[in-house]
């Protein structure tokens, strides 16, 4: 609940791998849940067959990422 509140009022992406055994995929789908069903702007992108390590790359190559991130600012 208290990760939720703290969230809760910044715009969230998360990006996790599929195969990623440092942080469980599932906890990160929780909490974007979590914070979806309280109204926070919250959303996930799962890399299929990614590990922990390969997501900053992958998640690096999205095209809408940048835009995103400039759209962070307003």
């Amino acid at each position: 609940k208290e990760n939720i509140a703290a969230l809760g009022k910044t715009k969230v992406w998360a990006f996790v791998g599929t195969e990623d055994t440092i942080v469980d995929p599932d906890s990160t789908r929780t909490i974007i849940h979590a914070l979806q069903e309280n109204g926070a702007d919250a959303q996930i992108t799962e890399l299929e067959g990614a590990t922990h390590f390969d997501v900053p790359g992958l998640a690096y190559k999205n095209k809408e990422l940048i835009q995103w991130l400039v759209s962070c600012g307003d």
